[in-house]
């Protein structure tokens, strides 16, 4: 009787191990299926990682050269306001240049006419 008893014990026991064995297996394949899926996650975002630092640096190169070209266009429009702002202002110059030329051609055609009436009236 004591035997059938011990064997019905270790029967129990051997099948509340198999249940314990059957239950780890199964978390051991869901855990195998959670470290798969998170590779699958990793290496997508690592492509992922790739594709945005490219996007992102070509969308800054691109940035740049517009800002290189907007600077460049406004350098020239401001070098060609200069530019026309100091011919004008030749233009000016050489405008009262030529005025104060006459003017002091004037003045010594005075001077001159005053000496010759100055000196035919004595």
């Amino acid at each position: 009787h004591e035997s059938t008893v011990f064997s019905n014990v270790a029967d129990f026991k051997k099948s509340e191990i198999v249940v314990l064995i059957e239950e780890v297996v199964g978390r051991k394949k869901d855990i195998e299926t959670s470290l798969a899926m998170i590779d699958q996650m990793e290496l997508k975002l690592s492509e992922t990682t790739e594709v945005q630092k490219v996007s992102i640096a070509l969308m800054f190169d691109d940035l740049k050269e517009q800002s290189e070209r907007q600077i460049e266009e406004r350098k020239q429009a401001v070098l060609a306001e200069f530019e026309e702002k100091t011919k004008t202002k030749r233009e000016n110059l050489s405008q009262q240049r030529k005025q104060l030329e006459t003017d002091l051609d004037c003045l010594e055609n005075s001077v001159s006419v005053s000496r010759s009436i100055i000196a035919h009236a004595t």
